[in-house]
């Protein structure tokens, strides 16, 4: 597998003692959760073609567009009979990528011509990390991108988290090192050390960046790091008011992290609630694809997401929408075919049920 000892970067990108694309056995189990197989049916862009491909000899530049076309939602890692680090393999493929055209060509792999590069250099760009503040031993909230004008929902979720005494919410949530990683551009080491620095003394982080939460358990494996929506869910004031009329969209980013604890959680959710969830079979979580920064304000997505969240829908006729994150509260309340259901965001169901 590509890890950090493909760069000079003495942080640890991937996870090194689990096995890579050589130990792929080319058997598809991968595929069929894949939101990109599903809209595309084409097998060189899933991660079945491209480690397959690598293992017989492929150029990293052969299957570049296959690795820019993942959303990273982290359904194939649950269902790899063999173990592989799927997100982590990909993850470090695209700097792998970013490193190898920046030393044979001098402009690297974040030229105009990638459009997901492109579009996560501007995001940086046109973002300023603020101070933490001060230390402390109370759960810290980091909301990460879509939140920052919606301030009533910030207030509402740091009060649900802190039992009517508002939580801290992080001026630096980290959204600029998960964009960079995301599009495999090259982490500064000081600026990850500043970031991990605002987390000292913490006793609980949460997240709403499924792929922040995933590199921050790498990085800082002692710190408890725990999505958004599973925050909120823990409290019972919040997952009562579930219906079995509702359609819950869990976050895959975040989910796919947690591994079996996040199955066993939301599986007895599930169970207690009577509420449907984009759960398959396999309790692989179905993506809508908006989390991605290659999803639908990005030129060049392979992922049709309007396809995504009507293939998610056609398992129940819910009527309510309830959501972990913010880019999926946006996608739903501007899907057509939702237009009559009510949709929410996690936090808010406490505030329109009874």
């Amino acid at each position: 597998m590509i890890t950090a000892s493909t760069t000079e970067s003495k942080l640890q990108l991937g996870a090194p003692s689990r096995p890579g694309y050589e130990a792929c056995t080319g058997c598809r189990v991968c595929v069929l959760p894949c939101p990109v197989w599903i809209t595309t049916r084409d097998n060189a862009l899933t991660l079945q073609g491209r480690a397959i491909s690598l293992k017989n000899g492929a150029a990293l530049t052969e299957v570049a567009a296959s690795v820019d076309a993942c959303v990273l939602c982290g359904a194939c890692e649950p269902v790899c009979p063999e173990g592989i680090d799927t997100v982590g393999m990909t993850l470090d493929l695209r700097l792998a990528l970013h490193q190898d055209l920046e030393e044979s060509t001098g402009r690297g792999y974040g030229g105009p011509a990638n459009p997901l590069v492109a579009r996560a250099r501007s995001l940086i760009d046109a973002w300023t990390p603020a101070s933490n503040n001060h230390h402390s031993a109370k759960p810290l909230l980091l909301v990460g991108p879509g939140y920052d004008d919606r301030t009533d929902l910030i207030d509402l979720i740091a009060c649900l988290l802190g039992n009517g005494e508002p939580i801290s919410v992080a001026g630096d949530d980290g959204r600029d090192l998960s964009w960079a990683r995301e599009a495999g551009i090259p982490l500064q080491p000081k600026r990850v050390e500043t970031f991990l620095g605002g987390l000292n003394g913490r006793s609980e982080v949460v997240l709403a960046d499924g792929l922040l939460l995933r590199e921050l358990k790498i990085w800082r494996p002692k710190i408890s790091a725990v999505s958004l929506g599973e925050a909120l869910l823990r409290r019972k004031d919040v997952r009562s008011r579930l219906r079995s009329t509702d359609l819950l969209i869990i976050e895959s980013r975040a989910y796919h992290a947690g591994g079996r604890r996040c199955t066993r959680f939301y599986t007895k959710l599930r169970e207690s609630s009577g509420c449907e969830t984009n759960l398959d079979l396999q309790r692989t979580a179905m993506a809508t694809g908006w989390t991605a920064l290659n999803g639908p304000t990005a030129k060049g997505s392979t992922l049709n997401q309007n396809d995504q969240l009507t293939w998610i829908m056609r398992q129940s006729k819910p009527q309510r929408i309830v959501v972990e994150s913010i880019a999926d509260l946006q996608a739903f309340e501007n899907f057509e075919e939702a237009a009559e259901i009510e949709v929410l965001h996690l936090a808010q169901i406490g505030e329109t049920s009874q």
